[in-house]
């Protein structure tokens, strides 16, 4: 596909997504129609979705399906266990994570993204996508990625990777 007609596909997808959303305000978004008050609800779900190692969390969930606390916490890197910890009750909390006892000896924790965090994490996927052939990005590090971190092809509905 040339530069051109992607160029097409991501306005068409555009002008969807603008569409839809103008469909659903006044039905679901606290404020109506009140471009302040919709600026303000917005701006505070993005501090919390895009909040300091929140994407990262996200990023690792949506490639990794269920994963333990030190596993998380190793591929974060510099992350402390009581931040993690706190950023995966506050994801918890806002139904975006599951957190499930395993029960082993000592017992065991798994995290993995709820439906509607992995609606989220596909949500986002062509906005990177878009960014990366843009130019925010070199497009050959978009390319590299998109079979394990921002493709949903290989995706069932629950965001986890579909079984071959």
């Amino acid at each position: 596909m040339d530069e051109g007609e992607l160029d097409r596909r991501f306005q068409e997808f555009a002008a969807g997504a603008a569409e839809f959303t103008r469909q659903l305000i006044g039905i679901s978004v606290s404020g109506g129609t009140d471009k302040a008050k919709l600026s303000e609800s917005n701006l505070n779900i993005a501090k919390m979705v895009f909040g300091k190692w929140c994407i990262e969390i996200f990023v690792i969930l949506y490639n990794g399906g269920e994963i333990g606390f030190e596993h998380l916490r190793r591929e974060l890197g510099r992350i402390s266990p009581r931040v993690l910890s706190d950023k995966l009750k506050m994801m918890e909390r806002q139904g975006l994570i599951q957190r499930t006892l395993i029960a082993t000896r000592p017992p065991g924790v798994r995290y993995s993204l709820t439906s509607k965090g992995a609606t989220v994490a596909r949500l986002g996927e062509p906005v990177f996508l878009y960014l990366g052939f843009k130019g925010l990005v070199p497009v050959s590090v978009v390319k590299n990625q998109i079979p394990e971190t921002i493709s949903i092809a290989s995706r069932d509905g629950s965001g986890r990777r579909a079984k071959p």
